[in-house]
């Protein structure tokens, strides 16, 4: 991202914040960038896929799989819509195609590719003999049944391993780390769903303990990683932003409190019709249609948004039917800005609640009719599915 001149937004949740990630340098010396014409030795790529998680297969089909058919390598590496044919001859990259990994036909041709790593843990003899050197520390000597331990120690991939990152690398980063002078939007309960989250692995940590503790003679038990390791707390968190730029999303007001500088987006919760849907002896209809005229007697926009084309399209009939004429259809955000003040229209904008701002207001489906209830469809069964 830091080498892509465009600007981009990171979307993340509280659990993948909370993660401790393998180095920035690592993860960029496991790249690999190549362009037809190229001098590429194939042994050093495969065992390159192969220490960075890809599966050998016969035929690729799914996503970490790559295959080698002479001096062709077939790849489908994670992030890509679809499946790269490395065409070789001897040490040379002829050319990069696309083919559909369903029916192997090539579609397409590449300029380039960029290949990342399959799995956060890389395979090499440091990264063994640092896991060995680490988990022996932490649980002493392994049992003669160690699943985990003894695959790592030959080599092998451990499903699940990553649960152990920490062993594998002298230090771990966080995405603060991988971006450091990248201002952090909370979005409004943030703060509270990363406490939650780290009481909930802290919960999971103690489980996993206590099962250790009490686990059989013979049993292989499992054997957690402390979670300081492997997870920032909410502390650590806020301690690991510096001195970047925070800033909080609330849909409350806020007054300036301290150094904190609040600043309002000048938008506000819609009006919900929740007590006159109640009401069986008012016609909901008839007050939305009212509070659209009081809207554009204010000479402010209106758009009144469905949750699919189907339910606009049904809502604006009902709407007509209650006497709102004057209806125009608008798809964007501009369109909608470009409405005469005091004139309505209708755009497809599955929005859970409607707002207002000094000039727009925006009057969502559920806001009328209520939330949205979703009916699961019964699948139908055939005469086959009950032939063997």
């Amino acid at each position: 991202l830091a080498k892509k001149p465009h600007r981009a937004v990171i979307l993340t949740t509280a659990n993948a914040l909370l993660q401790r990630i393998p180095p920035a340098e690592l993860v960029e010396a496991q790249t690999f960038h190549a362009r037809p014409g190229n001098q590429i030795n194939m042994n050093v790529l495969v065992s390159r896929l192969e220490t960075s998680g890809f599966e050998r297969v016969p035929t690729v089909r799914g996503i970490g799989e790559f295959a080698v058919r002479g001096g062709i390598l077939d790849l489908f590496a994670p992030g890509w819509t679809e499946a790269l044919r490395l065409d070789f001859f001897g040490d040379t990259l002829e050319s990069i195609r696309i083919f559909d990994a369903a029916t192997q036909r090539t579609t397409g041709q590449r300029k380039s590719m960029a290949l990342q790593a399959m799995s956060e843990v890389a395979l090499t003899p440091e990264t063994i003999s640092r896991f060995r050197r680490s988990y022996i520390e932490a649980f002493g000597a392994p049992q003669r049944d160690d699943g985990l331990y003894a695959a790592v120690s030959e080599g092998r991939r451990f499903a699940g391993m990553e649960h152990w990152l920490p062993f594998f690398y002298e230090r771990l980063e966080t995405v603060f780390d991988y971006l450091p002078d990248t201002p952090v939007i909370f979005d409004h309960l943030a703060h509270e769903a990363l406490a939650e989250r780290h009481t909930l692995i802290l919960d999971h940590y103690e489980a996993r303990r206590k099962q250790a503790d009490g686990a059989l003679k013979d049993a292989v038990p499992y054997k957690p990683v402390p979670p300081d390791l492997l997870y920032l707390s909410p502390e650590n968190l806020i301690a690991s932003l510096g001195p970047r730029e925070a800033i909080d999303f609330t849909p409350f007001d806020a007054p300036d409190a301290g150094s904190k500088k609040v600043y309002h987006a000048g938008s506000r919760h819609g009006r919900s019709f929740v007590e006159e849907r109640a009401d069986p002896s008012i016609n909901v209809f008839d007050v939305v249609v009212k509070h659209i005229a009081d809207e554009r007697a204010a000479r402010r926009r209106i758009v009144i948004a469905g949750w699919t084309e189907g339910s606009l399209d049904r809502l604006g009939q009902i709407l007509a039917e209650h006497h709102l004429g004057n209806l125009k259809q608008v798809a964007t955000l501009a369109e909608a800005e470009q409405l005469e003040p005091g004139q309505a229209a209708l755009a497809v904008l599955p929005l859970e609640s409607g707002f207002e701002t000094e000039k727009l207001v925006v009057v969502a489906e559920q806001d009328i009719l209520g939330d949205r209830l979703i009916r699961r469809s019964k699948r139908k069964k055939r005469p086959s599915d009950f032939i063997a």
